[in-house]
C-alpha cells in the first residue's frame, strides 16, 4: 500500500511539472511532436539542405570556370604590353634617327650659309675686277702718251695719239656694257634727255636737240646719266 501511495505521489508531482513548464519548452516539445509525428517536413527540410549544397557547388564550379579564363587572358595581356613595348621601342628609334637627320641638315644649311654670306661678299668687293682689267691698258697708253708728249714736236700726231687712247677707253667700259645716248638732232626725249636751255629756231621743229653739252649714257640698258641737252622752240 505504501508503495502505490509513492507512485501515486510521483505521477501527481509529474502531471504538475508538465502544466507548471514555460511556455518555450512547450513550444518546443510542440515542434519535436510535430515532427515526429509529421516525417515529410523533416524531408522537405533535407532537401532544402542538398539545395544549399548544390548551390554551393555550383558557385565553386563557376568560380573554378571564371580563374581559368581569367588565367587564359593574363598571356594574352602579357603578350600585349609585349607589343606595345616593342612598337614605343621602334618609335624612339626612328625619333632618334630623323632627330640625328635634323641635326645633320641644319649643320649643313649653316655651312652653306657661311658660304653664300662670304660668296656674296667676294662680289661685291671684286665686282670691278674685269672693267679694272679692261681699263688697265687704256691707263699704260695714258702713261707712254704723256712721255711721248714731252719730246713731240708734231701737235698733230698728239692729238691722234690722244683721240686712239679716247677710243680705246670706250671700247672697253662699252665692253662692259655702257653705251652713249645719240642726241643731236633727236627730238627732246626727257627719259634721255636733260634740257638745261631752248633757243628759239624756226629751222628745225619744235623740242629739237641742238646741242649737247654732255654726253649722255646707259649701263645695260638703264639710263646712268642722261644726256644734258639745249633744245629748240619755234617763235609765235
Amino acid at each position: 500500500m505504501g508503495n502505490n501511495k509513492n507512485k501515486g505521489s510521483e505521477q501527481q508531482s509529474v502531471s504538475v511539472d508538465e502544466n507548471t513548464l514555460p511556455q518555450e519548452e512547450e513550444n518546443v516539445l510542440n515542434q519535436e511532436n510535430e515532427t515526429n509525428e509529421n516525417p515529410e517536413s523533416e524531408n522537405a527540410f533535407e532537401n532544402d539542405e542538398l539545395w544549399k549544397d548544390a548551390l554551393d557547388a555550383a558557385k565553386v564550379i563557376e568560380n573554378s570556370k571564371k580563374e581559368k579564363e581569367y588565367s587564359k587572358k593574363q598571356p594574352e595581356r602579357n603578350h600585349s604590353f609585349s607589343n606595345d613595348d616593342k612598337v614605343i621601342a621602334s618609335l624612339k628609334s626612328d625619333l632618334e634617327s630623323k632627330d640625328t637627320q635634323l641635326k645633320r641638315l641644319a649643320a649643313d644649311f649653316e655651312n652653306f650659309r657661311r658660304r653664300q654670306t662670304i660668296e656674296k661678299e667676294d662680289l661685291l668687293k671684286y665686282a670691278g675686277e674685269k672693267l679694272i682689267l679692261d681699263i688697265l691698258p687704256v691707263l699704260d697708253n695714258f702713261e707712254r702718251a704723256i712721255v711721248s708728249v714731252k719730246d713731240a714736236k708734231d701737235v698733230t700726231s698728239v692729238v691722234s695719239g690722244i683721240e686712239m687712247i679716247q677710243k680705246q677707253f670706250f671700247d672697253a667700259l662699252n665692253k662692259n656694257g655702257l653705251t652713249s645716248i645719240e642726241a643731236m638732232d633727236n627730238i627732246f626725249d626727257p627719259n634721255y634727255h636733260e634740257a638745261v636751255q631752248q633757243l628759239v629756231n624756226n629751222d628745225k621743229p619744235d623740242q629739237t636737240v641742238l646741242h649737247e653739252l654732255q654726253k649722255g649714257y646707259t649701263l645695260n640698258g638703264k639710263v646712268i646719266r642722261p644726256s644734258m641737252v639745249v633744245v629748240s622752240t619755234t617763235s609765235d
